[in-house]
């Protein structure tokens, strides 16, 4: 695909603004006349992180994280709890059950 030599200033002028944080991606992609897919392709062929953060902003993501993952692993315990006294006196071995099913016996 060709584009102008106006198309083309306008995309690096909107790529050197948005890597110096002086546009958004939004404005960028806008401004260079791209689609928000299209202005993000092209930050990467020039080697230019879309998603940026500073340290504060990484740690906050971190804890987030880690707070949902707790949340979503406590959740799956007690869900389990709920059934994990069903069984408790019997023999649920593999072995034990095709003996069962089977009638037979099994050394």
């Amino acid at each position: 695909m060709r584009i102008t030599v106006k198309k083309f200033i306008k995309i690096k002028i909107a790529l050197m603004l948005f890597k110096n944080n002086k546009f958004s991606i939004e404005q960028a992609s806008d401004f260079s006349n791209l689609s928000l897919y299209d202005f993000m392709d092209e930050c990467k062929k020039q080697q230019i992180l879309v998603i940026s953060y500073d340290d504060g902003e990484l740690e906050n993501e971190m804890k987030l994280m880690n707070k949902i993952e707790y949340s979503q692993q406590e959740k799956s315990k007690n869900k389990f709890s709920l059934f994990s006294g069903i069984w408790k006196d019997r023999d649920i071995t593999q072995k034990s059950i095709r003996k069962q099913a089977w009638n037979i016996s099994i050394k």
